[in-house]
C-alpha cells in the first residue's frame, strides 16, 4: 500500500484528500457570503422534536445552529449562544413565546421569526409589532419558506 501524498498548507500536512475536501469547503463558505470565522448563528426554538430537526438538517451546512424544546432552555441558550436570529414558535413549553419576547424587550438579541399554528388575536398581534418581530409564519409551512426568510433578515441586518 502507498503512503498517500502530503501537502504542506500552513506547516499542517494534510493527505490530499483531506486537502481537497477542506478546499471544497472554504469555496462552499465563500460562494454563500459567509467567512469560516463569521457563520452567522440561529436558534431554533420549538416543542416538536421532528421540527426542529427538519429545520436544523435544512440550515446547518450553511449556519452555525442550535435547538431549543422548550422556553427555560431557550432563554438559556440566547443567553449563551448569542444567535444571530432566532426561529421560535409561540407555544413553548415552561415558558411561552409571548413571555420569552417581553424577557428580551431591549435586549441585543430578539426573535426576528416566529412560527406558530396558533390562532391570532389582537392581543397577539399587537405584542408582536411591540417586541418588533420581523416576521411571522403559521404552521403548517415549507421549511423552504424558513429558510429563505432567515436568509432575508441576515441580509437586512447587513444593510443588504
Amino acid at each position: 500500500m502507498q503512503a498517500p501524498e502530503m501537502v504542506e498548507k500552513s506547516r499542517i500536512f494534510l493527505g490530499r484528500e483531506s486537502l481537497q475536501l477542506l478546499s471544497k469547503t472554504v469555496i462552499i463558505l465563500k460562494k454563500r457570503g459567509k467567512g469560516v470565522k463569521h457563520m452567522r448563528k440561529i436558534l431554533i426554538a420549538d416543542a416538536s422534536e421532528q421540527w426542529r430537526e427538519l429545520l436544523e438538517k435544512a440550515m446547518a451546512d450553511a449556519y452555525l445552529v442550535r435547538t431549543s424544546p422548550d422556553g427555560p432552555k431557550t432563554m438559556q441558550s440566547i443567553e449563551e449562544f448569542e444567535p444571530d436570529v432566532l426561529v421560535m414558535d409561540l407555544m413553548l413549553p415552561g415558558t411561552d413565546g409571548l413571555s420569552i419576547l417581553k424577557a428580551l424587550e431591549g435586549s441585543p438579541t430578539r426573535p426576528r421569526i416566529i412560527i406558530t399554528g396558533r390562532y391570532f388575536s389582537d392581543f397577539i398581534t399587537n405584542s408582536l409589532e411591540r417586541y418588533q418581530v420581523d416576521d411571522v409564519i403559521l404552521k403548517p409551512c415549507a421549511v423552504r419558506s424558513i429558510t429563505d426568510r432567515v436568509e432575508e433578515v441576515l441580509a437586512l441586518q447587513d444593510g443588504e
